[in-house]
């Protein structure tokens, strides 16, 4: 469901077809006597009276001060001269696709436009402050709190987006649903990985960028079906109510009980977790001592008994590593998700389109735990120069080519997949200790190249 809260922007934030809203202009068909004889003339025909044409389409922002009645007889007439006012009745939206969304609702188009952004902006915002703050916490106060937490927030803030007044509360909740989602998801991923071999971690993080997968699938179904923002929020805010239940019966991190002298609460995990996978647990196998004498030898191996992000840096031998990956995952998110939060440009249906780009991403991320006996480095250089030449292809398709720029997408879409198992497979080489350091530092990485993003198609919009 993470996933799903990501990308319902292209359903929440679509803007769809406008123009100013002509007052006089309220019925479908208006009689009018025109050259002395009486005229059905369509609302359709007067648009073309009221609003001026803008590339072969009605201007999304401006109107006619006075209705130009000769473009009924000639639609070439030169108007240049003829002034022309915003709209300052607001707008009318076309309700095919879309009945209701923030920008209808909010009127974020024109001069206006750049507010969609800075929502947009908000919410990475949240999840980069989560990112930043929730990482620290989870190592104060316990992984599986921390989780907890952030799942009852993004239900009760979830829903109570839904029901937004305006928009300045809706990025104020956004921002702290964005926290509360990034702290639930990377908590999550440490948690399954502390209770795994190096061998199955591979297999664990393709299941799991499956399920994300799946996410976008149940996403693209309910945009498609729920066709009102706020009830396509609702919609997606309902199932972490379950998932918060779900999650009370998780375990806590075991190294994070022994680091913290709660022994006893570590070996009551261990007895469940041998309980489910059918295997004996007696006090001869672990007890209370063996567990204090392995960590006493474990801390001897370590120059301090704590560590921070900065030890990424400071380490030597980590800080080769730490830049090259956080330079990865800025550039491969950074491409991604130019693409998959902006599917409206395509000019496609938008949930034929998420399901076309989640289709491509089961064979990648499945393809991707073969081709890794390949070598990590030659993995990585040689899809991170598909995804690039891919995206050098799109500037050089014609604008109206809707079909070949989706087919670049999707191929740009597989390759960046591919590429990203790769970057989570790299975190099966160290420590959990330097492991979840890893993990916030890259959702830190992640976020700010998300913001620069939102920031630079903001810039292009007003440039146009």
């Amino acid at each position: 469901m993470t996933f799903s809260d990501v990308l319902q922007v292209n359903f929440s934030a679509a803007t769809p077809k406008h123009h100013c809203r002509v007052p006089w202009l309220q019925n479908s068909s208006l009689m009018y006597n025109f050259s002395d004889s009486l005229v059905n003339i369509t609302k359709e025909t007067l648009l073309r009276v009221a609003i001026p044409q803008d590339q072969d389409s009605l201007s999304s922002c401006s109107r006619y001060v006075q209705p130009q009645w000769q473009l009924m007889l000639n639609d070439s007439v030169d108007l240049l001269d003829h002034e022309v006012e915003p709209c300052i009745h607001g707008w009318e939206f076309d309700s095919s696709e879309f009945s209701s969304t923030i920008v209808t609702e909010w009127n974020l188009v024109c001069k206006q436009q750049a507010l969609k952004q800075v929502a947009q902006s908000v919410y990475m915002g949240g999840l980069l402050a989560g990112g930043v703050v929730l990482g620290s916490l989870a190592d104060k106060f316990g992984r599986r709190k921390i989780m907890l937490i952030c799942n009852a927030c993004i239900a009760l803030i979830g829903t109570f987006i839904a029901f937004a007044p305006n928009l300045i509360v809706y990025m104020v909740a956004r921002f702290f649903i964005g926290m509360a989602l990034i702290g639930q998801n990377l908590n999550s991923f440490s948690l399954g990985l502390e209770w795994l071999d190096e061998r199955h971690r591979v297999i664990f993080v393709t299941i799991l960028s499956c399920c994300y997968t799946t996410g976008q699938f149940i996403l693209a179904g309910l945009g498609h079906g729920i066709r009102n923002w706020r009830s396509l929020q609702l919609a997606v805010a309902i199932p972490y109510y379950f998932i918060f239940l779900f999650s009370w019966f998780h375990p806590e991190s075991t190294r994070w009980l022994v680091l913290h002298g709660k022994y006893e609460d570590a070996l009551q995990c261990f007895q469940k977790v041998a309980k489910i996978n059918g295997k004996p647990f007696t006090e001869a196998t672990l007890n209370l001592e063996i567990l204090k004498k392995e960590m006493e030898n474990e801390e001897k191996g370590f120059l301090r008994k704590t560590y921070t992000a900065l030890d990424l840096i400071r380490i030597t031998e980590l800080r080769r590593y730490t830049l090259i990956m956080s330079l990865f995952w800025f550039i491969t998110s950074f491409v991604y998700f130019s693409i998959i939060l902006n599917l409206q440009d395509f000019g496609l249906s938008i949930p034929l389109l998420m399901v076309v780009f989640a289709a491509f991403d089961y064979p990648a991320k499945l393809l991707s735990m073969r081709v890794i006996n390949i070598g990590r480095r030659i993995c990585q250089g040689g899809f991170l120069l598909l995804a690039g030449s891919a995206c050098i292809c799109l500037v050089f398709v014609p604008e109206g080519l809707y079909h070949k720029n989706m087919i670049f997408g999707v191929s740009r879409d597989l390759v960046r997949w591919i590429g990203l198992m790769m970057g989570q497979k790299e975190g099966n080489r160290h420590d959990v200790h330097v492991e979840n350091k890893c993990n916030w530092n890259t959702s830190v990485y992640f976020k700010i190249d998300n913001k620069i993003h939102v920031i630079l198609e903001e810039t292009v919009d007003m440039s146009h």
